[in-house]
């Protein structure tokens, strides 16, 4: 099974927070993390109670060529007919376009953004309790880019200039919540007037990345939609990310920055 398979189906199905499935199945939540990051490695037992307390059943457990396959269908489905695909699965040949790690941790900045991307993910493992975010050459992207605009479209009509752009790809499967998929963290070398400093526009854009379902929040925060004067992971910015990626502590830095 991929590392995104079953947070996918836990996602879509259960409507569930990892949190809130760890929560459930009575685990703490770094134990559901390790589940769902390679079930493959998890005992039957555990899995079949994660996956229970979600609100599924463990169907079958196949072992091909010496590799667990698991095929983790929803309680409504009975017996094992073979190989299918998980429901929550995009499409054949979308992963090899698109990432698809449904929880990012790992980045893989530019040289020019690689020291303050370490700085920053320092003080995102002390907010969040997360060890686990750190830069990896196989990780989502950071890395420079002029004129970057959005989706979103002004009063005229026009894609107005970004600071920062965070991109996801999105599979909605017919699913009540699309997944999304975060795909790279771009950010202006000479960014608009207006804009915060560099380093405070990757702080941003890195909560997009982490918690691409996250919204902005209506008061002045790191994680407004104008980012003001904000210059630290503040309490509504980071419960925002919370509320969307599994913090393990819930740290928020103070208001008036480091």
């Amino acid at each position: 099974m991929k590392p995104a398979t079953l947070g996918a189906w836990r996602l879509r199905h259960a409507k569930l927070t990892q949190a809130e499935a760890a929560d459930r199945a009575g685990i703490p939540l770094q134990h559901a993390s390790a589940i769902e990051s390679n079930p493959n490695r998890a005992t039957v037992g555990a899995l079949a109670s994660y996956v229970q307390a979600c609100g599924g059943k463990l169907e079958c457990l196949v072992e091909v060529g010496g590799v667990r396959r698991l095929l983790v269908l929803l309680a409504m489905l009975v017996g094992c007919g073979g190989a299918v695909a998980d429901p929550a699965d995009p499409p054949a040949g979308f992963c090899d376009t698109y990432r698809c790690e449904l929880e990012v941790t790992t980045f893989a900045p530019s040289p020019e953004l690689a020291a303050a991307t370490e700085v920053v993910l320092r003080r995102l493992r002390k907010v969040t309790g997360r060890n686990d975010l750190r830069i990896d050459t196989a990780g989502v992207p950071i890395e420079y880019a002029e004129d970057l605009r959005g989706a979103e479209t002004d009063a005229q009509g026009e894609h107005p200039v970004s600071c920062g752009l965070t991109t996801v790809a999105i599979w909605d499967g017919g699913a009540p919540s699309p997944l999304r998929f975060t795909q790279r963290i771009q950010l202006d070398p000479t960014p608009p007037l207006g804009c915060p400093r560099g380093y405070v526009n990757l702080m941003h854009e890195l909560i997009h990345a982490l918690a691409p379902h996250a919204e902005h929040v209506q008061e002045p925060s790191l994680f407004a939609a104008s980012i003001y004067r904000a210059h630290s992971f503040d309490a509504p910015a980071s419960a925002a990310l919370c509320r969307e990626f599994a913090c393990e502590t819930f740290a928020p830095e103070p208001s008036e920055g480091p």
